[in-house]
């Protein structure tokens, strides 16, 4: 994505017909407004509206590539083409708009954009394109309106890079650029790394929450390990008398886990429930969420017995391997 394209404003044509020259570049568009940060809302009355009250619509303009550069997909009717002149006073809507005024034919229609009498603007539906999230999953597709970007004014200019060299490919962009713009350095970022900005919060809270897991998990295997060792201690004749009377080691880690293992099953259905109620919560300030797998669950609850049991049998085995004599002469 290239912003702050007002440096080369008069010969932003020219710029992206040069930026298409270069082998990389699949795909070039000009654009008022991007997924991911603040748009334009415009009010619109359909024109069959027995209300004056005008519908807010986050819109923007594009030109005739944005449909191919963006991936966006047609679902009636068509987008802006340079074969259609008229196409200057034609919108395109997405899905949700279609729904929100009614349409179930939308093509066709035409709204208006209000104000004064001579300044009204009829605009007809052309095509209607599938929903996109030009917000955060956090919010809903709301009605959106496309229309054709006509003086090429200030925006953004998007470029779909084919594989290869990224970093050779920015160089030539760049280069391209300071034919028209010596004074102005070139402004650009990648829009996924956009995009993730949405979610910076999220990111920070996964960061957080390995760091404090990982440390829980410590602290656990910690308390676990003087645990058994505290009860290995305390039955040490116990243990010492039952190798004697012919216990094999794995009866032993059995009698020392039995105990614990209680415990930790105890625990991992009460954390399960823990996070069942807190996971969900969490999921509900998404408009757009997952649903809590079963297998998660059943997932973390087998890998926390598991280490569980590494611990406890590890400590078991070493009293269960100790000589029975040394044991009950000890006693």
């Amino acid at each position: 994505m290239i912003e702050r394209t007002d440096p080369v404003r008069k010969d932003v044509k020219i710029f992206m017909e040069d930026l298409k020259s270069i082998p990389a570049v699949e795909e070039v568009t000009l654009t008022s407004g991007i997924p991911g940060r603040i748009m334009n809302h415009n009010g619109y009355l359909p024109e069959d509206s027995k209300t004056s009250e005008p519908l807010l619509f986050a819109t923007f303009a594009v030109d005739q590539d944005y449909a191919k550069t963006m991936g966006v997909k047609i679902i009636d009717g068509r987008f802006f083409s340079r074969d259609y002149p008229s196409d200057s006073a034609a919108i395109v809507i997405n899905e949700s708009a279609a729904r929100y005024l009614g349409y179930t034919n939308p093509v066709g229609k035409r709204l208006i954009q209000p104000g004064e009498e001579k300044d009204r603007v009829s605009l007809s539906i052309i095509g209607v394109i599938k929903d996109f999230h030009y917000e955060s999953l956090h919010k809903p597709v709301n009605p959106m309106v496309l229309f054709m970007n006509r003086d090429y004014y200030d925006g953004y200019i998007t470029v779909r890079l084919g594989a290869g060299n990224h970093q050779n490919t920015l160089e030539q962009i760049n280069q391209s650029w300071k034919k028209f713009s010596m004074e102005a350095p070139i402004q650009y970022f990648f829009f996924d790394q956009e995009f993730d900005k949405l979610y910076k919060s999220e990111f920070q809270t996964r960061r957080l929450l390995t760091v404090f897991s990982g440390l829980a998990i410590f602290i656990a295997v910690l308390g676990l390990f003087g645990l058994v060792s505290f009860m290995a201690e305390r039955r040490t004749r116990e243990i010492g008398l039952r190798k004697v009377l012919g216990a094999s080691i794995g009866r032993i880690v059995i009698l020392l886990s039995k105990d614990v293992t209680y415990l930790v099953l105890i625990s991992t259905v009460l954390a399960s429930v823990t996070i069942i109620f807190t996971a969900d919560k969490w999921l509900q300030q998404f408009a757009y969420r997952i649903g809590i797998s079963p297998w998660i669950i059943i997932g973390g609850s087998l890998i926390a017995i598991f280490i569980a049991w590494l611990t406890v049998s590890y400590q078991a085995i070493k009293a269960a391997t100790k000589n029975p004599a040394d044991s009950l002469r000890f006693e």
